[in-house]
């Protein structure tokens, strides 16, 4: 073979080529070469599982599918703790306050507050049963107002074997 003849021996082989994806574009049948319908099928199945892969076509104007658009960054103010008595619970159980060491605070329930005692999970209306016990509320302050969302009572200690009372 003469120096450089590769470069020309390529050139019928991607006329050919050209001529079979005119043919795929426009709807003319393929030329009855071997493998030919398989080569097609195999670019065919190409290019689908490259879409797939990528998620898909996505629209015209270049907009992501909504489950993959990132949600806005709600900002919420942090978390706090306090630790301190159980002091008073409202009749409808949606405030409680705590007597702390700076003083008594506020909190009030929000909807779906987790109130805990040891592994136990207690309703919101128990809470007055529990006053003058140690408790953890966790917290954040919503425009001025604390509002509880983990309470943990503490489990009342067990008398030790052979102590007397």
């Amino acid at each position: 073979m003469p120096a450089g003849s590769w470069q020309l021996a390529g050139l019928p082989g991607r006329l050919l080529q050209l001529r079979r994806w005119r043919a795929f574009l426009y709807d003319r049948p393929v030329p009855d070469q071997p493998g030919a319908r398989v080569r097609l099928t195999i670019i065919l199945l190409t290019v689908t599982t490259v879409l797939a892969a990528m998620g898909g076509a996505c629209s015209a104007s270049g907009a992501l599918p909504l489950a993959d658009r990132a949600a806005p960054a709600v900002e919420q103010p942090p978390e706090r703790s306090v630790v301190g008595t159980l002091d008073q619970v409202d009749a409808a159980a949606t405030a409680i306050i705590v007597k702390t060491s700076a003083g008594q605070q506020t909190f009030a329930l929000q909807n779906g507050a987790t109130i805990r005692q040891g592994s136990k999970t207690i309703k919101a209306s128990e809470l007055g049963a529990h006053k003058g016990e140690r408790v953890k509320v966790r917290y954040r302050d919503v425009g001025g107002v604390h509002r509880a969302e983990w309470i943990v009572v503490a489990t009342p200690a067990r008398p030790r074997k052979g102590s007397t009372l």
